[in-house]
């Protein structure tokens, strides 16, 4: 390992310590309640590796690591619907089918994707909007 990364390890180590070390102490049952709605959140990414858990448990991931608990709930409000990440068009009701094939219908007639890509190539960073808070954009 380079200095650097001893270093940066150091610093995580220490930070969990000095910040979750307290709460252990003083409320050891509400931090393994945590640990464990944290450790079940965590395991719903599919790129699960050691990167993914030290920036989830001492990182960006913290403010969901403290919402845990509620996406815990969330998930069994939603039962028996299960978010697969990833939904082929079998997988929707027959009227969101029917709307969403419409749309790709649309675009391919219109040859949207080929005039939204002329015109992408304008700007090297493009955003284009076709609704914005509800309200119809008047975009190119």
């Amino acid at each position: 390992m380079s200095k650097r990364t001893v270093k940066k390890n150091l610093k995580y180590i220490l930070l969990a310590i000095v910040v979750f070390g307290p709460i252990v102490y003083f409320a050891p049952y509400i931090a393994i309640i945590y640990a464990l709605f944290g450790a079940y959140d965590v395991s719903r990414n599919t790129d699960l590796d050691s990167f993914v858990i030290q920036r989830y448990f001492l990182g960006n991931g913290i403010l969901t690591w403290v919402l845990s608990p509620f996406n815990a709930l969330l998930d069994l409000m939603a039962l028996p619907f299960i978010n697969r990440g990833v939904y082929r068009l079998e997988d929707l009701p027959a009227g969101h089918r029917a709307e969403v094939e419409r749309l790709i219908d649309i675009s391919a007639s219109e040859n949207l994707v080929a005039r939204l890509e002329e015109k992408a190539k304008e700007f090297p960073r493009t955003m284009i909007f076709f609704k914005w808070y509800g309200k119809n954009v008047d975009t190119i």
